[in-house]
């Protein structure tokens, strides 16, 4: 029987402007009473949930003829600490009208991205700020998801920025994918990180304490650009339970290992079985990247190695999954080579 997320709120919510926009449902209080229910709305009280596992995300989605691509970004966090977000509205649909059910194009992607962000915060040069984020793309012809095919005439570029509240610019990319528009069956993406990852990233970019906040932006291209919709949603231990289900790390090897779009790198990464580990090797004389570091899929760091060094060279592994190994130029990532390990 499938578990969701109920949760019963102490509070009595008296202005009607809550009703339409209900913001506040993502802050938990420790004492909030949270439970789970089963599929027929059953409470069971022996399945609590801890108010620190609840954080709000965003869903953007995209939809064409032969494509739906969805991609889900929450559990925003400085440090230890969740980071809430700025517009948001518990269970909202943007570019949708609920009762036409139907699509209503109220905002531009541009318009969308300015609107989709977390609150700003005071970010010091020793903290780290940290997010999940997962994309996937279902095959309307047979109505399944086939990491083999993507068919678009649109572009999908979404990147996650940390900016400076201060004056609007960009202080430090945080993660960025791309999908190309293609008429054939393989598609082609370019990703930092796996299809599924928390991406974390210590402020290393500013000298002084600043107010900042990170904002999700999505763009699309090609002959017949499409918007985005965006779903407002409240999760539970998304992270947590998607980077250790098997069938969502098989996606993601899925996707790397279907990608028809081949990098420039100049270093390759491949997985070893017995002993687990990864050898990488680094095309001699390259001055591409100067550094390489290697993560795994919830974003912590296994190994960095500083160039040059000798090559090939032998990174151990604990566990069977996917890792991704990152060339760093001048602390800027330059280039990604993902593997799967047994």
């Amino acid at each position: 029987m499938k578990t969701s997320l109920c949760i019963a709120f102490f509070i009595v919510l008296s202005s009607s402007s809550f009703a339409q926009c209900d913001s506040l449902a993502q802050v938990q209080a420790a004492d909030d009473t949270l439970f789970a229910v089963t599929s027929d709305s059953t409470y069971d009280p022996t399945k609590y949930i801890l108010p620190n596992e609840i954080s709000p995300f965003y869903t953007f989605d995209l939809q064409e003829d032969s494509v739906r691509f969805k991609y889900r970004v929450g559990e925003f966090a400085l440090n230890s600490r969740w980071v809430y977000l700025e517009t948001w509205c518990h269970d909202k649909q943007y570019n949708f009208d609920v009762q036409g059910d139907s699509a209503r194009w109220d905002y531009t992607n541009a318009e969308l991205s300015n609107i989709s962000r977390t609150k700003t915060f005071a970010l010091a040069p020793s903290d780290t700020v940290s997010f999940y984020r997962e994309y996937f793309w279902l095959d309307k012809t047979t109505n399944s998801y086939n990491t083999s095919k993507f068919v678009s005439s649109n572009s999908i570029s979404v990147v996650v920025e940390l900016v400076n509240a201060e004056n609007g610019l960009r202080l430090t990319l945080l993660d960025s994918m791309h999908i190309a528009s293609t008429g054939s069956n393989q598609p082609c993406v370019v990703s930092w990180k796996p299809a599924i990852a928390r991406i974390a990233r210590q402020a290393t970019s500013i000298e002084d304490t600043v107010s900042a906040y990170m904002q999700v932006r999505v763009a699309t291209g090609g002959s017949n650009a499409g918007t985005f919709m965006r779903y407002d949603m409240l999760r539970t231990s998304f992270s947590k339970t998607h980077l250790a289900d098997a069938g969502w790390q098989d996606y993601a090897r899925n996707v790397a290992e279907d990608n028809n779009c081949s990098q420039s790198c100049t270093f390759l990464a491949e997985p070893l079985a017995n002993p687990r580990g990864i050898q990488v090797s680094i095309a001699p004389g390259q001055t591409a990247v100067d550094a390489l570091t290697i993560f795994d899929i919830n974003g912590n760091v296994l190994n960095t190695t500083t160039l040059p060094t000798s090559s090939p060279y032998t990174v151990s592994v604990t566990s069977s999954g996917v890792y991704v190994v990152v060339g760093f130029k001048a602390g800027s990532p330059i280039c990604t080579v993902v593997t799967y390990v047994q």
